[in-house]
């Protein structure tokens, strides 16, 4: 009898040290301000990516990839929670704060045994009221954030921190016997770009690549009659350079022997900025020459539809492309499924596992049929109004809430967005479909602009405007933090309203 005990014990810490083993690792890669028709995987563009296109090629290939707003701070905030930007409370708001009472995957995994990471960017920009929002240097994992590149003081256009310096340092501290998730928010490419001539130089030294040469389908008038402004030159350097961080960083698990087993996500936190002539057939806020945002800050495909790829090499084979629509807010699901972690109820966002167990191509859930972004404040909405979209793989409908302005289009014949169609009666069918799916959805999850409940969110706006001006220098912060909490007392609503 006590040999048998003794058997089933050690069957049971040997089963259980296998299933620890085979918990995989995550490397969740965002990058800024880039849209899907920047990456040359989706045959638009010709800037040379190799080390993207292995993590594209190697895996997975999503067509429709969005993030839940065009504005990083909210996008990011709806990354890490699993939840749609509009029901993050102040979290839908640049310039404002993530309420600490969402919870992020990354917190849920370090729960469950994980090691986790944070370097680059991860939530922001934003404060930290008192003790109700998420400390930016946690909320991704833990922050290994203060390695400063060498050139730095030579290159102020580029984030100062050391993305791989951080990792490798988190890599050689962690307890080697846990599974580990880490979170590398890359900055660029990001405004204020450097000089054209120098982003020459630095291309050719650098990269060997004459960035005068690059371009992508979006800023060819011929098929765009939008007629988008061109990227600066030192935006294409910008990719070239986080191309080459991502090289690094793959390469260090790879040496380390733990890439095999390392789930890797690529995908921009919201699209390229970028303005084109406003086409929509009514009056927007539009600055200089009828220019509008038609990508980042913007309800449009450019600003909502990025780069969006998996690979997973010890369980997905390369070559795969997948039309599903799927989103920022399902990599946390997904993760946590992966990890054999319970996905907490309140997230909305649904795991892609079934997507990434798959062996097949094109479309394999088709209950992921349509796609619905939206944007509440980006800076001041000089620019544009608080928008809704919502399509599908053919149709898009856009609603702007402060002029009421509605934009349709058939993206199949129009796939940048050219000619609005909402006055035609040939698509009243479609329109009032979409239209009709939107206001479920938003009913459904509880949308202040379909539910009606706004005070929080007109609060929350009025004291945002506050921001650009300031340039959320200390005594703003300070301001911010006694007005707004003040303000919120005065019309009846707690600072972070509770669950």
């Amino acid at each position: 009898m006590m040999n048998r005990r003794f058997y089933l014990l050690v069957l049971f810490v040997v089963c259980g040290y296998m299933l620890n083993a085979q918990q995989p690792n995550f490397l969740i890669i965002s990058v800024d301000d880039v849209s899907w028709f920047e990456h040359s995987v989706y045959g638009t563009s010709n800037v040379p990516t190799p080390n993207i296109d292995r993590i594209a090629n190697e895996g997975i290939i999503f067509n429709n990839g969005y993030v839940s707003a065009p504005s990083c701070a909210p996008a990011r905030a709806a990354m890490l929670s699993g939840k749609h930007f509009w029901q993050l409370e102040q979290g839908a708001f640049m310039q404002s704060f993530f309420p600490k009472k969402f919870v992020t995957y990354p917190q849920v995994l370090q729960q469950n045994g994980y090691e986790t990471c944070s370097v680059g960017k991860n939530w922001g920009p934003g404060i930290v009221p008192s003790n109700d929002g998420h400390k930016t240097g946690n909320v991704a994992g833990k922050s290994y954030n203060h390695h400063i590149r060498e050139d730095a003081e030579k290159t102020r256009y580029l984030y100062p921190r050391d993305y791989v310096a951080g990792m490798e340092q988190f890599l050689l501290e962690r307890n080697a016997d846990k599974p580990f998730c880490i979170w590398a928010g890359i900055f660029e490419p990001h405004g204020s770009w450097m000089k054209p001539k120098e982003a020459i130089s630095l291309a050719q030294s650098e990269f060997g690549v004459d960035v005068r040469s690059l371009s992508s389908d979006y800023y060819d008038h011929e098929q765009n009659s939008a007629k988008p402004q061109p990227q600066p030159l030192g935006y294409y350097y910008e990719m070239l350079h986080y191309d080459r961080t991502v090289k690094m960083l793959l390469n260090s698990l790879e040496e380390k022997g733990i890439l095999d087993n390392t789930m890797v996500i690529f995908i921009g936190d919201n699209g390229t900025f970028v303005r084109g002539d406003n086409l929509s057939g009514f009056e927007l806020n539009v600055v200089g020459n009828n220019q509008t945002p038609r990508g980042k800050a913007s309800g449009y495909d450019a600003g909502v539809h990025v780069p969006f790829f998996l690979m997973w090499k010890d369980r997905t084979t390369g070559g795969r492309v997948v039309d599903d629509f799927v989103s920022a807010i399902d990599i946390g699901p997904t993760v946590l499924e992966a990890a054999g972690v319970p996905i907490p109820e309140e997230m909305s966002g649904r795991s892609m596992l079934k997507i990434i167990n798959s062996t097949q191509s094109g479309q394999i859930d088709t209950s992921r049929e349509t796609m619905m972004t939206g944007m509440e404040f980006h800076y001041e909405n000089k620019l544009l109004p608080a928008s809704r979209t919502i399509r599908n793989k053919r149709f898009e409908y856009i609603i702007h809430f402060e002029n009421n302005g509605e934009e349709f289009y058939d993206l199949e014949n129009d796939p940048w967005e050219t000619n609005n169609l909402i006055n035609n009666p040939e698509y009243e069918e479609e329109i009032q479909g979409l239209k009709a799916k939107m206001k479920k959805i938003g009913l459904e999850q509880g949308d202040p602009r379909f539910t009606g409940d706004m005070a929080l969110f007109d609060h929350t706006h009025q004291y945002c405007n506050q921001g650009k001006e300031s340039r959320f220098d200390g005594n703003w912060k300070k301001n911010f933090k006694r007005s707004y909490g003040e303000g919120l007392k005065a019309v009846g609503l707690p600072l972070v309203p509770k669950n």
